[in-house]
């Protein structure tokens, strides 16, 4: 999801460690203005990666201080980002950015003789994204050296900076651990009495095995040593002060065929119902990422057939109306087992009132907005409605009437602001 000046048509080549392999074409906007000051998200309907469009991950957000960004899966932030590095050293900064439906995708500086990109996007269905790191070689074979860094941070959307309690209260240090080919995190404990214990994970593995890896403190990637937030330094920073991750690294030897290409897939999933959900969410995702890229880009294709607009004085108009479908669609969340509390505009944390077993809801905006809300809805239904998304939007009002039922009773009062 991005704005940006250039309209192309394109194909987006997305692999396994074989051979590059066309998936499908699709619409494209592309630029190289400004790309670290730019925010992108590449959304599935269950995960999302929300960074910046030079490929870096600094910190953003108010509602819980720079830790907006990363990837989430609703109700959980899993990470702070994913850096890629190749023969010693780390890529970037990106000089020209994609955004296609469904998928990102950013060019960066050539590394060891090979031409450089990484495709972002989130499977349908999973809670997990996929970075897909893609090099062409114009010259003889050669093997490569692939590190890829994680720093996780697995936390809830709530609580914030400033209620009570706050996040940096109810956020546990994570552990982390290599093994199996995977690096596992966890946030593990009680934050508050009326919170009940959790496993909450994090995992990144990859497509194929690593050849190793390991886990600690740190793991930054380009971004090495982090700049932490304070009120004095919105720009730029990494680490927000409520951050308690830990990190891990993965390491490949990539051997790249003449005048051929290698991807490397590395996927990050996760579970608030311990590591057996999350490894399985991840090894889904990882199981083909070519077709699951095809699939996502065909899913996106249908939405943007269910209306037509023609508009021959005015074609840049006519495509801002596709690219709002798509926007629509990145904004379409589910999540499952929400536990429902009045925290009194976070002024308590009270046991849950009762529990909704699965919501589905367009957010109104990324970082800090992209729960449920009513009056937001009011507004996103005419869109919604209007080119064709009407399964969503009425999903998202069911979201609300469930939520209300349980606080509110028969009454009729509406819940405006719902944190999964």
């Amino acid at each position: 999801m991005s704005i940006m000046r250039a309209v192309v048509a394109g194909v987006i080549l997305a692999a396994t460690m074989g051979a590059g392999v066309a998936a499908a074409a699709t619409p494209e906007l592309s630029t190289s203005d400004q790309l670290k000051t730019r925010r992108y998200v590449s959304a599935g309907d269950r995960a999302y990666v929300m960074g910046f469009q030079d490929g870096g991950f600094y910190a953003q957000g108010w509602h819980v201080t720079g830790e907006m960004g990363g990837v989430w899966s609703q109700p959980l932030k899993l990470v702070d980002g994913v850096w890629f590095g190749v023969d010693g050293q780390w890529l970037g900064p990106a000089t020209k950015f994609t955004s296609g439906w469904g998928y990102t995708r950013m060019d960066f500086p050539d590394a060891a003789g090979l031409k450089v990109s990484r495709t972002d996007f989130a499977p349908n269905g999973r809670r997990a994204a996929l970075f897909g790191l893609r090099l062409q070689n114009p010259g003889a074979t050669k093997t490569v050296d692939v590190k890829v860094d994680t720093h996780s941070e697995v936390m809830s959307h709530y609580p914030w900076a400033w209620t009570t309690p706050n996040a940096g209260d109810f956020n546990l240090a994570d552990t982390g651990a290599f093994s199996d080919g995977a690096l596992e995190f966890h946030d593990t404990g009680t934050p508050h009495a009326n919170a009940g214990p959790h496993d909450w994970v994090a995992v990144v593995g990859s497509n194929p095995r690593p050849d190793g890896g390991t886990a600690g403190p740190g793991h930054w990637g380009s971004q090495t040593e982090p700049v932490v937030c304070t009120a004095e330094s919105q720009f730029w920073c990494d680490e927000g002060p409520f951050g308690k991750g830990t990190g891990g690294q993965l390491t490949y030897h990539v051997r790249v065929p003449a005048h051929g290409t290698k991807t490397l897939w590395v996927g990050v999933a996760g579970s608030d119902k311990g590591a057996a959900a999350a490894h399985s969410e991840l090894g889904a995702a990882l199981a083909n990422p070519s077709r699951a890229l095809a699939r996502k880009i065909d899913a996106r294709e249908r939405l943007a057939s269910y209306s037509k607009l023609s508009l021959p004085g005015d074609r840049r108009l006519a495509q801002g109306i596709d690219w709002g479908k798509q926007n629509i669609a990145d904004l379409t969340q589910q999540a499952d087992d929400l536990k429902i509390r009045d925290v009194d505009e976070g002024r308590q944390y009270p046991p849950p009132a009762g529990t909704v077993e699965h919501v589905r809801w367009i957010g109104a905006g990324y970082p800090d907005y992209p729960w449920i809300f009513a009056t937001d809805a009011e507004y996103t239904a005419f869109a919604a409605v209007t080119v064709g998304q009407f399964e969503a939007i009425k999903d998202h009002a069911r979201a609300l009437r469930d939520t209300s039922e349980i606080l509110n009773g028969s009454s009729g009062k509406v819940v405006h602001e719902v944190v999964e």
